[in-house]
C-alpha cells in the first residue's frame, strides 16, 4: 500500500487509503458436485453475516462477498485474512 501511494504522490499528487476501497469476491461453483462453505464477517449478497452462516452452492451458482471494513482493518494489521471455510 505504501508503494502504490508513494507512486500516486510523485506521478499525481494524490493518495490513496484502503478504507476507500470496496472489496468484492464472487464466489463461484464450477463443478457438478454441490460445495458447501461456511462465511463469517463479510456481507454475502448485501446481507451482513458476522458470525458465520453455512452455504450449499449448487453448480452453476454464486454468491458475493464482500469484505467488511472489519476484515479489511485485520488485513492490513495482520498481513492476511481468513473469512470463510470451503468444502466442509
Amino acid at each position: 500500500m505504501d508503494e502504490i501511494n508513494d507512486y500516486l504522490l510523485y506521478n499525481y499528487f494524490t493518495s490513496v487509503s484502503f478504507d476507500e476501497w470496496k472489496i468484492t469476491i464472487n464466489l463461484y461453483n464450477d463443478y457438478i458436485e454441490d460445495q458447501n462453505v461456511e462465511l463469517y464477517g463479510v456481507y454475502v449478497d448485501g446481507e451482513p453475516n458476522l458470525h458465520g452462516r453455512y452455504y450449499t452452492l449448487q453448480s452453476d451458482e454464486y454468491v458475493e462477498v464482500e469484505l467488511s471494513e472489519l476484515v479489511k482493518d485485520v488485513a492490513l494489521l495482520e498481513g492476511d485474512l481468513f473469512f470463510g471455510l470451503l468444502g466442509l
